[in-house]
């Protein structure tokens, strides 16, 4: 019914880009704020959770 592989690539994937568009916030802005900080923990997150062998 579902590919857990390929959704788990996909998590990974959406995090990485996640986390790199945070860190490119964060320099844009030139501080920590919000925005960018709650960017980089969410793709985190996501990655985690595609990197996770459940």
């Amino acid at each position: 019914m579902f590919n857990l592989k390929q959704i788990r690539e996909g998590l990974r994937q959406a995090g990485v880009l996640l986390a790199v568009a945070g860190i490119v916030a964060l320099l844009i802005e030139r501080g920590l704020t919000v925005g960018g900080l709650s960017t980089v923990a969410l793709g985190l997150v996501l990655w985690l959770v595609g990197c996770w062998n459940g």
